[in-house]
């Protein structure tokens, strides 16, 4: 028959029990890392960027046990490219304990355009031994900066030259750029031309970092001059193209001109006052026009030859036309 034991004793064998489980030896932690961490992209040259990445410990003994917390021992980043990697502002660093979790801030900041290399290795005192990824990581060149343009040369009489400037820098933490082809285009590309002041402008110009504020040092900026010399009337449409070796990239100044007529008077080339009878008098109107595009003023009128002609009335001496307007004699 069997024999019904008090609660009391019941549940002074559970509490045995338990005391047993407790004093059994401790396991170091196993270290892991979540999520894992994932190629940077694409990034621009001296740009950066950052990448979270958590470190935190698992329990690899059953529930109940009691792990050795796990430290950080040191973090260090091998293979090509390893400069261009860093772990900053976190933390995750020698000594600090991963109990909980601890966060990497991982950097990566490309020092050339295309693919870095890496390996992140993690030493720490969990029972899993090192800790090692791969970091991958593309540079890009960014776009240069420029300066000047569009290029604004307002209104310029035919004939006559204006001159202004296009600079060329690189933005700031941007890798240099060699200068490929500078040429201007457009169907009134003829109307322009570089002139002769120039800072080192030119096919095979490295174009490097610029220093904000100032020109900083020499060859980090180089401007070229262009000239317009408008041969006709109207808006003139052209631009600047320049090129760069080893990229694709294209920049475009634009140039905005137009070209001025001077002030010049139009007339009919005749007036025909048909057949009069002598001694009788007729009148024809003639219309005086500035078809120019400044603004004139009319000083006199002389009949030359015959004297057999008059203005009256005069409305044209002394008058100031603007440009398409008329005056009637």
């Amino acid at each position: 028959m069997a024999r019904t034991l008090p609660r009391r004793a019941v549940a002074g064998l559970l509490a045995a029990s338990l005391l047993l489980v407790v004093s059994a030896p401790a396991h170091a932690e196993v270290v892991s890392i979540r999520p894992e961490i994932q190629p940077f992209g694409s990034i621009g040259v001296y740009d950066g960027g950052l990448t979270p990445v958590q470190v935190s410990e698992t329990f690899r003994s059953s529930a109940g046990t009691d792990p050795t917390p796990a430290t950080i021992v040191s973090l260090t980043f091998t293979g090509p490219d390893a400069a261009a990697f860093s772990n900053v502002g976190t933390s995750c660093k020698p000594g600090n304990s991963v109990s909980g979790g601890c966060v990497m801030n991982l950097l990566f900041n490309p020092t050339h355009a295309g693919l870095h290399q890496a390996t992140l290795t993690i030493n720490h005192t969990g029972e899993n031994g090192p800790i090692t990824r791969s970091l991958t990581g593309t540079g890009l060149l960014d776009p240069p900066n420029i300066e000047g343009g569009p290029l604004d040369f307002g209104p310029v009489l035919t004939g006559t030259t204006k001159r202004s400037v296009v600079f060329l820098q690189r933005a700031l933490k941007t890798a240099p750029l060699t200068i490929a082809s500078m040429t201007i285009v457009g169907p009134n590309a003829a109307e322009f031309f570089f002139g002769e002041r120039t800072a080192d402008c030119e096919v095979g110009t490295v174009v490097s970092r610029h220093v904000e504020g100032g020109f900083g040092e020499p060859g980090e900026r180089c401007f070229k001059e262009v000239v317009f010399n408008p041969a006709t009337r109207g808006v003139k449409d052209a631009s600047v193209r320049i090129t760069f070796q080893g990229t694709d990239y294209v920049k475009t100044v634009p140039l905005v001109a137009e070209g001025l007529a001077e002030a010049q008077l139009g007339a009919p080339a005749s007036v025909d006052f048909g057949a009069l009878e002598v001694g009788r008098m007729t009148a024809r109107p003639l219309v005086l026009t500035n078809v120019g595009d400044r603004p004139l003023t009319i000083g006199s009128l002389v009949f030359a030859g015959a004297l057999d002609f008059f203005a009256a009335p005069d409305g044209c001496t002394g008058a100031a036309l603007a440009p398409g307007s008329s005056c009637t004699v």
